[in-house]
């Protein structure tokens, strides 16, 4: 009993460690790696928020018709709002929530519980953001 009870420890450490390593290489090979700032100086952030137009024109004021049309288009889906964003690198877009409300995740975890509430699932629901890269060659090609 005691022989059995060790190597049941030793398969549990080994099936463990071998699931930590399996987690650690999907996170390594992730491709939505949309945080990657590899083209991004420290300073650029700041600068943006100060640099509000280039050659008497607004940087948003060019893609302005593309996020309108988006905008409208994706009214049905319930996407709230769409924005320019500084943070992706690759990826041409990304659908994201609010800081208030509950994520995605969240809403799908409290929809598959027996007792959800549907008003309070409406009321603590996150404000979709569409935010498009204008860096992306589709979302050039797209204005």
């Amino acid at each position: 009993m005691l022989q059995r009870h060790s190597i049941l420890k030793a398969i549990k450490k080994k099936l463990i460690r071998k699931a930590l390593d399996m987690i650690r290489k999907l996170a390594e090979e992730d491709p939505d790696e949309s945080n990657d700032k590899d083209k991004e100086d420290p300073v650029d952030v700041y600068l943006m928020k100060y640099l509000v137009d280039y050659e008497d024109k607004e940087l948003k004021e060019s893609y302005k018709e593309l996020t309108k049309w988006w905008k409208s288009a994706l009214a049905s889906y319930d996407v709230d709002d769409v924005k320019l964003s500084i943070r992706l690198a690759d990826t041409p877009c990304v659908a994201v929530t609010s800081n208030f409300g509950w994520s995605a995740n969240m809403e799908k975890i409290m929809q598959s519980q027996i007792l959800s509430d549907a008003s309070k699932q409406a009321y603590m629901r996150g404000k979709r953001i569409l935010e498009i890269n204008p860096r992306h060659p589709i979302i050039k090609e797209l204005q």
